[in-house]
């Protein structure tokens, strides 16, 4: 007999600087992808394998969220935070990013979020899905990979 399973992303939590974001768009929500592989290796003329594993801690935060969602104006409102501190000469105000799946266990948690990149405005038939780019430079050391859908 089969296993049923169910998974709602509405019980994932992601706090951004002071707000909660949802308002996801209909094709993601939220991409994780690693700065660098665990390692890398290399083979000798002889045959030796040397694997070198990477000091690479960066993870990239992708949040896609409806334009006409709270969360859009949220984290756009951070993203103009950020701009002014960086033409203004100060130090990059980092934000804390975290994000709770109890469903899968999974964790993952930054002190220190930059954005890397703003969407840009466009206008369509529909309501349109923008894509912000969150730098969690220590994201791969404050993974927790949940067990519970094991």
């Amino acid at each position: 007999m089969a296993n049923l399973k169910t998974y709602n992303l509405k019980n994932v939590s992601l706090i951004v600087g002071i707000y909660a974001i949802s308002g996801y768009g209909e094709d993601g929500a939220i991409d994780i992808e690693w700065g660098a592989d665990l390692g890398d290796s290399v083979v000798g003329l002889d045959g030796e394998v040397v694997f070198s594993p990477s000091n690479d801690p960066r993870a990239i935060m992708t949040v896609k969220v409806i334009q006409t969602s709270r969360a859009y104006r949220d984290l756009g409102s951070l993203v103009v935070a950020q701009k002014a501190a960086m033409e203004s000469g100060l130090p990059l105000p980092g934000v804390v990013v975290t994000m709770i799946d109890p469903r899968t266990g999974d964790e993952i948690h930054a002190a220190q979020g930059v954005f890397l990149a703003q969407p840009a405005p466009s206008m369509g038939k529909t309501a349109g899905t923008r894509e912000f780019k969150i730098l969690l430079p220590d994201g791969a050391n404050t993974v927790k990979h949940g067990l519970l859908n094991l």
